[in-house]
């Protein structure tokens, strides 16, 4: 049948134009560097996605003239869930020794003061660098309006 034929070329060929809408994917790089700068106070490179050795994905945004490893990473998990997300606010609140919890801002969501996630449905985000892309402290309020902006686009 012509039509099926047809149906399943054009499926075939947005799958390879169009990888991640397919997939259900989200791109990683949810902001620009002018969105990051006016957080940060420094001028960013555009994101650059990447897979870390576990084949998650994720978006790095340089500092602009800042020492290496000065950036901001974004991770978005398409598949979590509450048990794992509760795995993940553990393991990033060992790392400083810090908990803070965001109430009103996305499910679970959290800060250990170097990075914010919060969980929303079945997927998370996570905004890590706010203590090494730049030499001031970042306030929470700030922190928590990136994190906002993150939820409402993914």
């Amino acid at each position: 049948n012509k039509g099926y034929i047809l149906r399943k070329t054009l499926l075939a060929v947005l799958v390879v134009a169009f990888p991640m809408v397919a997939s259900g994917q989200t791109s990683q790089c949810l902001f620009t560097p002018e969105e990051l700068g006016a957080t940060f106070g420094v001028r960013f490179a555009s994101g650059v996605e990447g897979k870390d050795r576990l084949k998650n994905g994720f978006c790095d945004y340089a500092v602009i003239g800042g020492p290496r490893p000065a950036r901001v990473q974004v991770r978005i998990e398409s598949r979590m869930n509450a048990e794992r997300f509760a795995q993940l606010r553990k393991m990033r609140v060992m790392v400083t020794g810090k908990e803070y919890d965001l109430p009103g801002v996305g499910d679970g969501a959290f800060s250990n003061g170097g990075m914010y996630a919060a969980l929303k449905g079945a997927k998370s985000v996570e905004i890590g660098g706010f203590r090494t892309a730049t030499q001031r402290v970042i306030p929470r309020e700030e922190g928590i309006k990136l994190l906002k902006l993150a939820l409402e686009r993914i």
